[in-house]
């Protein structure tokens, strides 16, 4: 899964382009590399867990977004579903 990741990250990079300029109105979607990297923190809730671990995961996202204006646009990030092992 490693490698995966590397080289989709690679191609991501390769694949993008330089900055584009974005006008009020426009749709765009963009795809690529969405992770969660939990934080095995209880906060002082449950006090120190010893031995409490959860796993990162990356997943394929996409990104939609709306430009209401020629500075602000409106995003919604969709990926494929994560999955996280807590040991």
């Amino acid at each position: 899964m490693k490698k995966f990741t590397v080289a989709a990250l690679a191609l991501t990079t390769l694949l993008s382009g330089s900055a584009f300029a974005h006008e009020a109105g426009e749709f765009f979607m963009r795809a690529g590399p969405a992770t969660v990297r939990p934080t095995e923190g209880a906060g002082g809730t449950l006090g120190h867990l010893n031995g409490f671990d959860v796993s990162n995961n990356t997943q394929l996202g996409l990104t939609f977004t709306y430009m209401a204006t020629d500075n602000i646009g409106v995003e919604l990030l969709a990926a494929t579903p994560f999955r996280h092992k807590a040991r």
